[in-house]
């Protein structure tokens, strides 16, 4: 709901209705009264890397991704959002206009087995595979076009 209300419908203030469950967890808490649950994690997957001040720009998706993006000029940053409704592994590649892909600054996955967590290893903005019913936040440095 975060991604579609962010990209689709315009909003600049997201504001939970209902933020806290019982325990085992509805579908409707961000939070039980044990702590957080993948409802948590996916709604962190905005609120950690979208920073006030930050402006959202278009994003195009091909394929079965749904992506929402913002851009913070002045540090020239860029986080992306990406979800995978899917039961399937999805591969993306990244390709920007208007502006140079300078460096992936990180990738934070939550999906059955991650929680928000920061994904290690070789980042190949060329070709990042999204695992199913999947979402990821993709930090990028960007630079002026060249």
């Amino acid at each position: 709901s975060f991604l579609y209300a962010l990209r689709d419908g315009g909003v600049s203030l997201l504001t939970p209705w209902q933020t806290l469950t019982r325990d085992p967890p509805d579908e409707h808490g961000l939070m039980s009264l044990k702590g957080p649950t993948k409802k948590t994690y996916a709604a962190m997957q905005f609120w950690r890397f979208i920073r006030p001040g930050m402006v959202r720009i278009g994003v195009d998706v091909n394929g079965t991704l749904d992506a929402v993006a913002f851009e913070d000029a002045g540090l020239a940053k860029t986080a992306v959002v990406l979800l995978n409704r899917t039961r399937d592994a999805s591969t993306v590649a990244l390709r920007l206009s208007g502006r140079r892909l300078t460096t992936l600054e990180s990738v934070h996955l939550t999906d059955a087995t991650h929680d928000c967590a920061a994904v290690s290893g070789r980042l190949d903005p060329g070709a990042l595979t999204l695992p199913p019913e999947s979402i990821a936040t993709l930090v990028l440095k960007t630079g002026a076009a060249a």
